[in-house]
């Protein structure tokens, strides 16, 4: 199996290299080599430039998994042309090419939580929440879905899955604190829904070596439980009042920390299981 990773010599992108390496080829595309040494075939370019990706024009893609994108605070400019246009460039280039499985990193911020004002439809909230974003890497993210949704419509036999990652962390750096009741938060949808990046390399590894079914599917992956010393509803009651935040899943006992975003489709879709707790 070739498997081509884009934002290869990132945070998540080095660890998936060295993840799949010893079960497949893999070629890491991304604007600069990776900082440490892999297996990984090298090539050094941006994926939303055609002419970049003329360097695969000649390599046979088994599975694409896509890290690379601008991030939190981009323009409005970066966030369509990149996340939105460059994305659609990418998965037509390699679908013309016969490449039949991709797995895209979306983004819990899809939902809109990075906007301080922003409150959820349901809680927890499910893998398809729709868009509320008032940022441009938000809406990037869920215009990138939905132009996912709309290639596995035209290709009946591809296998698209994207994956809503929660706020990862290094879970052997220790430096992440969580936050308790009565802390000022930014952004608490966000800064609830905190996952370690073992947890993400084991999911991402799982959802690329998934047996191909043809459809769409959008998975959340967060940590096991809500990154909060106090239960849920002691941290988010105080922030929001009685404003409409049903916050009754989490009065049940045994589920007072569980995860703000439900883990449910890919437990059972793919058998993810994260195991690091960041209470």
């Amino acid at each position: 199996m070739r498997v081509l990773i884009t934002g290869g010599s990132g945070f998540i992108g080095l660890r998936m290299i060295k993840a799949l390496q010893d079960k497949a080829e893999v070629i890491s595309f991304s604007r600069a080599a990776p900082k440490e040494e892999t297996r990984a075939r090298v090539l050094c370019g941006a994926f939303h430039r055609f002419e970049d990706l003329r360097q695969l024009d000649n390599q046979k893609i088994d599975v694409l998994l896509h890290l690379g994108a601008v991030t939190g605070g981009c323009s409005e400019e970066d966030g369509i042309e990149i996340n939105v246009a460059g994305t659609r460039r990418l998965v037509r280039y390699l679908l013309d090419r016969g490449c039949r499985k991709f797995v895209l990193a979306s983004s819990i911020a899809a939902t809109g939580c990075l906007g301080g004002s922003f409150i959820p439809r349901k809680l927890p909230m499910p893998d398809d929440h729709p868009c509320l974003a008032v940022d441009m890497y938000g809406l990037s993210k869920a215009m990138m879905e939905e132009e996912i949704r709309y290639f596995s419509r035209q290709c009946s036999d591809g296998d698209f899955m994207c994956l809503r990652l929660g706020a990862v962390v290094d879970d052997a750096g220790g430096a992440f604190t969580p936050v308790k009741a009565g802390d000022a938060m930014w952004g608490p949808f966000c800064q609830l829904a905190h996952v370690s990046i073992s947890d993400i390399v084991h999911g991402a590894g799982l959802a690329v070596h998934a047996q191909r079914e043809p459809g769409f599917r959008l998975y959340n992956m967060v940590g096991p439980d809500s990154s909060c010393a106090d239960p849920v509803r002691a941290v988010l009651r105080p922030l929001f009042g009685e404003a409409d935040l049903d916050l009754s899943h989490y009065e049940h006992p045994g589920r007072e920390f569980d995860p703000i975003y439900s883990i449910e489709g890919a437990r059972a879709g793919l058998g993810y299981n994260p195991a690091v707790s960041l209470r």
